[in-house]
């Protein structure tokens, strides 16, 4: 089951619905205490009217795709949403939160599409020419996927996996970091398996400092959006130098 597009599901949805109710309860939240096959429907009580405690459920959600319908209230949403709401992280109106859930509990990897990376950091200079060959768009395209062993990891926000570029080897099942100079140019990837504890740099490759222009990148929109810490322009003094790019990343 492919749900929002992308998310695959080594499940079926009457797994995945029996699963979050017994996390919603456990939790204290008495939603979707009805769960019921209904040819290419599961039926549900709706979380979005009567405080989820109808009697009868008056909710579809369909096992092709795990859209959301009711028929009572007319509410109609995506599956991650619906985890969303019913956790109560109303403020998450993406759905941000049920993508996680999905990822952690059920996933095995998600095929994003996820919007191109092209930032000039150079302020206009005009860059060095340069005979090294570097890892072109088209080939990161075959690794922008999303796995949950970013989740296992503690790599949840969506913000640091774009930024960073984040992504999964389908053929060499491994997670990928490109690993980029400080104007954006990807030298190489990096791959770590997500079976074992494999580790892997091309051969010959020299190693740069992780995230320098992830970091000037930052700092560059901070500096044109002119957010400065405590109204002053100033980014502190402390530099934190880890020891992995998993840490760095968590950092």
């Amino acid at each position: 089951m492919v749900i929002d597009g992308n998310i695959i599901i080594e499940a079926d949805l009457e797994d995945v619905l029996d699963e979050l109710q017994k996390q919603l309860h456990i939790n204290g939240i008495p939603l979707l205490n009805t769960i019921r096959d209904s040819n290419e429907d599961i039926m549900v009580s709706c979380p979005y009217h009567k405080d989820g405690q109808e009697r009868r459920p008056s909710a579809g959600i369909r096992k092709s795709d795990g859209l959301f319908h009711c028929l009572a209230c007319g509410e109609t949403h995506s599956l991650t949403k619906v985890i969303t709401y019913c956790f109560r992280h109303y403020e998450d109106v993406l759905g941000k939160f049920g993508k996680q859930w999905l990822l952690t509990n059920f996933a095995s990897y998600s095929t994003g599409s996820r919007r191109d990376i092209n930032i000039d950091i150079s302020r206009g200079q005009k860059a060095l020419e340069s005979p090294k060959k570097y890892v072109t768009e088209e080939e990161l395209d075959k690794y922008r996927y999303t796995h949950p062993y970013w989740a296992k990891r503690g790599i949840v926000d969506d913000e640091i996996i774009e930024l960073f570029d984040l992504g999964y080897d389908t053929e060499t099942q491994c997670i990928t970091f490109p690993i980029k100079d400080r104007n954006g140019n990807c030298l190489f990837v990096a791959r770590r398996s997500v079976k074992t504890k494999f580790f892997n740099y091309p051969q010959g490759a020299e190693k740069p400092l992780y995230g320098l222009y992830e970091y000037n990148k930052v700092m560059r929109h901070r500096e044109t959006e002119n957010v400065f810490a405590n109204g002053n322009k100033q980014w502190g003094n402390e530099l934190i130098v880890c020891e992995s790019m998993i840490d760095a990343l968590t950092c």
